[in-house]
């Protein structure tokens, strides 16, 4: 198998070119004005704003290529083509999923792989946390559906496939990811036993998943070493930053590796309150391994695995501040138009983001930026119809 992320950029060109002759060769299309996904347009001009102060502009511009879905889905989802179907568009998600699924199981009992995590990665060159989003929303998405009674696909059909996504994100293994998955459930089982039960039941549930969840999580093999790790952490970072990348600078555990990178971007951030300039943050947290001789995590992948530092790095806080309002407001918009699919999308870039630079690699900027436009284009198709919920609970 290989990998298609090469395809990315031809395949974005061809929707804009189909969409150009949509609007005006077919003038199907009319404008609508979005206010969340302008704060996306805005987030690009940040980051070309930070080539101002950059100094090494050439790696900025290369990274603004990555970031130019930040400029071009918004601007493509200003027009809006009337009687399309929504879920119809959406459900590229599962096929996309399905597919996915598929060359994970071909590499894991024809390929070469030692793991799952090995497959993610190598099979369709993709990190594993972006694989198990994809998974993680595409059975939310088969779930919503059909409980919204939108999604006319048998439950022979729905209920094997949502399995298989969930059992593939346990087999890659990521505790974040495992964790993500776990907490959308537990919340979409709530909403359903509000719509049941009201208040009372919801209080009581309340009560009864956070004990389910630490139990489950508690009790599987699998994530043994993350627990152990995160426990080795949480008495470690106690005694103080220094001690503690003093303590781990040879540690080639993930986990402390990943705080260690924490830990010195936000010394970073606190030195430079405006970033460092867009594209320069990989030389400033290279210094910073020479500064407190961290060579082993210099060797490796300079990414502080977290979308919120990442940005404070290129920057500053006026950065930061930006991705929070722009992840509040796609969460005001769900909550506020009842589109649970919306809050599910934005709880997810909310949450990896804590974990990962979702929002650095094509994998991420392409999915969250072009998925959330066109969630938010079409909201009122996606709303929570309660009265459908409701009659589809009696029938079952």
């Amino acid at each position: 198998m290989v990998g298609y992320q090469k395809l990315v950029s031809p395949a974005i060109g061809i929707f804009l070119l189909i969409v150009i002759v949509e609007a005006v060769v077919l003038k199907s299309l009319h404008f609508k004005f979005s206010k969340v996904t302008f704060l996306f347009v805005l987030l690009f001009v940040f980051y070309l704003l930070g080539l101002l102060w950059a100094e090494h502009r050439d790696v900025g511009l290369k990274l603004l290529e990555y970031k130019m879905s930040f400029f071009i889905f918004p601007i493509i989802f200003l027009l809006k083509k009337e009687r399309t179907n929504a879920w119809l568009i959406l459900q590229g998600l599962v096929w996309g999923s399905i597919f996915l699924a598929f060359q994970f199981f071909y590499g894991a009992y024809f390929g070469n792989e030692i793991s799952y995590y090995e497959i993610s990665r190598n099979i369709v060159e993709l990190h594993p946390t972006y694989a198990s989003v994809y998974f993680t929303m595409a059975a939310v998405f088969l779930v919503y559906g059909y409980v919204s009674k939108e999604i006319s696909w048998p439950l022979l059909i729905i209920i094997p496939l949502v399995l298989v996504f969930c059992y593939l994100v346990f087999l890659i293994g990521s505790f974040a990811a495992i964790l993500f998955l776990a907490l959308s459930f537990a919340i979409g089982f709530g909403m359903l036993i509000y719509t049941w039960l009201k208040w009372k039941g919801l209080l009581l549930y309340f009560f009864i998943v956070p004990v389910l969840l630490y139990f489950t999580i508690a009790k599987m093999d699998q994530l043994a070493y993350d627990r152990e790790m995160a426990n080795a952490v949480y008495n470690e970072i106690a005694e103080g930053k220094k001690s503690f990348i003093e303590k781990n600078k040879l540690d080639p555990s993930g986990t402390k590796s990943r705080v260690t990178l924490w830990l010195i971007s936000a010394e970073i951030i606190e030195e430079n309150p405006f970033g460092v300039g867009t594209g320069d943050i990989d030389f400033f947290l290279s210094e910073k391994c020479d500064q407190y001789d961290l060579q082993l995590l210099k060797q490796s992948n300079l990414n502080p695995h977290n979308q919120y530092l990442q940005i404070g790095i290129d920057l500053g806080f006026p950065g930061i501040i930006l991705l929070f309002v722009l992840i509040e407001s796609i969460l005001y918009v769900a909550i506020n138009n009842k589109n649970y699919f919306l809050f599910f999308l934005g709880f997810s870039l909310f949450f990896n983001a804590l974990f990962e630079s979702v929002l650095q690699r094509q994998s991420g900027i392409v999915f969250y930026t072009s998925l959330m436009c066109i969630v938010l284009v079409y909201n009122d198709q996606l709303k929570w119809k309660e009265k459908s919920v409701e009659t589809k609970m009696k029938r079952s």
